[in-house]
């Protein structure tokens, strides 16, 4: 035997869970004592298609519960799409991060090879390293924080962290 179904006057909306309030447009059901009234709706009912997205801030609006468990099935897999995003651009930004102050140092490390040690302590002459080599490795250093921090940022933004 089929079970009675309530209808929302305003959507059309099955009420298989004989709510007081319609789940999809919030309209009180004529008898809200938990009571089915037996009918069809009154407008024909408007489904999202398969597969389109639910906005992560509104709550599910299925009415079946086979279809509320795909909602959230969805649900899940785009917080989960949203939190790889995230982490992404978090290693993103470390890997790159970390490449670039690399690079600087041993850019630093291959100027100051060229320090005459001996003579920088004996009359205090070429005690700098290679102007070349220290300019290049302060610059790769500061377009590596710059770049790195504009790929977090784009990374991050692609994550839709709302």
């Amino acid at each position: 035997m089929a079970k009675d179904v309530s209808f929302c006057t305003e959507c059309g909306e099955p009420n298989y869970f004989n709510e007081p309030t319609c789940e999809y447009c919030g309209v009180s059901f004529p008898n809200s004592n938990g009571a089915p009234i037996s009918g069809t709706p009154s407008k024909p009912i408007q489904r999202k298609p398969f597969g389109a997205p639910v906005p992560s801030n509104q709550a599910p609006i299925a009415t079946d519960p086979m279809d509320r468990l795909v909602q959230l099935m969805e649900l899940s897999i785009q917080a989960q799409n949203r939190t790889t995003r995230a982490v992404r651009a978090f290693v993103r930004f470390l890997f790159i991060q970390l490449s670039a102050t690399t690079l600087a140092i041993i850019l630093w490390n291959l100027a100051q090879l060229s320090v005459n040690e001996s003579r920088c302590f004996s009359s205090g002459e070429n005690c700098s390293g290679n102007p070349f080599l220290i300019l290049l490795a302060v610059i790769v250093y500061i377009a590596g924080v710059a770049y790195s921090s504009q790929q977090g940022w784009e990374e991050l933004k692609a994550s839709d962290i709302q």
